[in-house]
């Protein structure tokens, strides 16, 4: 019988491999316009030739620009690829991450922003948040985000408790405007949220928080039954009716979306890995949109 580590590894090599396929598919499909489209910016101004795309010909200028002729002068901008951004990809690798489906959803949610971030010619920061600590690798080539974090899983798994508060000394290596992703479940303290949120919007960085849970972390399997819910972080037991327990875990987990909206920071949440694969235009997303400075919410 498999080890719960084997388990945790088979999922993330997994999440992996489904990642990298679909990636292919959004980054190199029907959508390369639009990925590419946020990454450019206006440079210069320069003659027209042939070939150029009529929507960049600025018609304020070339109305006073004449040739010798007398026929007009069509000046269009010239744009650049925008310079690449080094964003910080930080994923909760605590023990309450062994639940259930959560472990292949972080790894495929973060898996498809190093892949996005890859496309975009970035560098990523990966944070892997575990034991009260952040073991933290800078500036990667994205392309290798994956297999860090799949053999990192592979060899130590999930253990201890996550502290946000711990990636506060990373954050303040970034340069303003940087993306910041948390890859995260829901088990986080509002203090901790608060001090992070606090710091990316005092020192300008977008925060894009993805939470990920297992379908029975939300949906109570029946109703009315007596059980023991046990915290595997701290061990703190509860027992308590089914309903009164998934009560309190709805409260806490609205009580963590308001937390994010009044830090201005935006999320996207991920409840199974149907709905993770089904969303993975909006994991996409969530990176382009956290690198151009805005955020988005999907409740």
């Amino acid at each position: 019988m498999a080890t719960d580590r084997e388990r945790i590894c088979r999922l993330a090599e997994l999440a992996a491999r489904t990642a990298r396929a679909h990636a292919s598919t959004l980054l190199y499909g029907p959508a390369r316009a639009s990925v590419k489209g946020l990454g450019i910016e206006y440079m210069d101004f320069r003659d027209y030739e042939y070939g150029d795309d009529i929507k960049h010909v600025d018609w304020r200028i070339s109305a006073r620009m004449v040739l010798p002729t007398g026929d007009p002068r069509l000046i269009v901008k010239e744009y650049e690829a925008e310079r690449s951004v080094n964003a910080l990809v930080a994923v909760d690798l605590s023990a309450s991450m062994g639940f259930g489906e959560k472990v292949w959803i972080a790894t495929y949610a973060a898996s498809l922003v190093a892949y996005t971030a890859a496309k975009l010619e970035d560098l990523v920061t990966l944070a892997l948040l575990r034991n009260r600590r952040a073991e933290v690798y800078w500036e990667l080539d994205p392309r290798s985000l994956p297999g860090r974090l799949r053999s990192t899983l592979c060899r130590e798994s999930v253990s201890g408790e996550a502290n946000l508060a711990t990636l506060l000394g990373t954050l303040r290596r970034l340069r303003p405007r940087s993306p910041l992703i948390l890859v995260m479940d829901y088990d986080h303290r509002p203090p901790e949220i608060d001090a992070v949120t606090r710091f990316a919007r005092s020192n300008q960085l977008t925060l894009q928080a993805i939470l990920v849970a297992d379908p029975n972390e939300v949906n109570p399997p029946l109703s009315g039954a007596l059980a023991e819910l046990r915290d595997p972080e701290t061990g703190v037991a509860v027992v308590a009716t089914l309903d009164e327990i998934y009560a309190g875990i709805r409260s806490h987990v609205r009580g963590l979306r308001a937390r994010l909206r009044a830090g201005r920071a935006g999320y996207l949440e991920l409840v199974g890995r149907r709905q993770a694969v089904m969303w993975r235009a909006r994991i996409v997303s969530s990176y382009l949109r956290a690198r151009a400075g805005m955020v988005i919410r999907y409740p």
